[in-house]
């Protein structure tokens, strides 16, 4: 496989680069550090015409698996939907999944923003790949302004992101953000000494009998 030249922008945070190359040329011949933290947006399946010949010449790259469990596998869970162009697709993304995978750290993650009609299938290569034990969430992402057709079906609204890590160890940080001050006037509108507070009943409310 011939190499491709990277082409590297300088960005402007410090001790970064922003490459513009397929993930998969990129990390076949990648050796530095192992990266913590991966968030990835493929393209969607759409079906709609979507090129993929280059692609699959490059699921049978000989790399630190068999491009025939790729092909199987693919097979296997893509094939249900009776969709060939699925299969072509998932062969398409598990091998870029895999590389991801060989080059990250043991204390990094992965977040995988994919749509909901493909979700599934995608899903079952991060269990594959990662393990199902360490799935860790599915964040469903709505989005603002869904371009739907509503007249015999409900409106798509939402993707998913599907948040995996190498193993146990993995790095977490949890975020604190201020509360709205609009729902601390609502909610927490008694104060004391220690300071504002929220009164809530303490005994089970009555049901309601027709």
């Amino acid at each position: 496989m011939a190499k491709k030249k990277v082409s590297t922008t300088q960005n402007p945070t410090p001790n970064s680069n922003i490459i513009n190359l397929d993930c998969f040329d990129f990390l076949a011949d990648y050796d530095g550090k192992k990266f913590d933290l991966v968030y990835l947006d493929p393209p969607y399946f759409l079906d709609r015409t979507f090129s993929l010949e280059a692609a699959s010449e490059r699921v049978s790259f000989k790399g630190d698996w068999d491009d025939q469990e790729i092909e199987e596998f693919c097979h296997q869970i893509g094939g249900t939907s009776g969709s060939p162009a699925l299969v072509k697709y998932l062969s398409w993304l598990y091998p870029r999944l895999k590389l991801i995978h060989k080059n990250m750290s043991k204390t990094g993650s992965i977040f995988l923003h994919i749509g909901t009609r493909e979700g599934p299938y995608v899903s079952l290569l991060l269990d594959r790949i990662f393990g199902m034990n360490n799935w860790r969430s599915t964040i469903t992402w709505q989005r603002s302004h869904p371009h739907n057709n509503m007249k015999k079906s409900l409106g798509n609204v939402s993707d998913y992101i599907y948040y995996y890590s190498v193993g146990n160890d993995y790095t977490f940080n949890l975020l604190h953000t201020p509360h709205d001050e609009v729902y601390l006037a609502n909610s927490f509108s008694n104060e004391d000494e220690r300071g504002p507070y929220a009164l809530a009943p303490i005994i089970q409310e009555k049901l309601w009998r027709p």
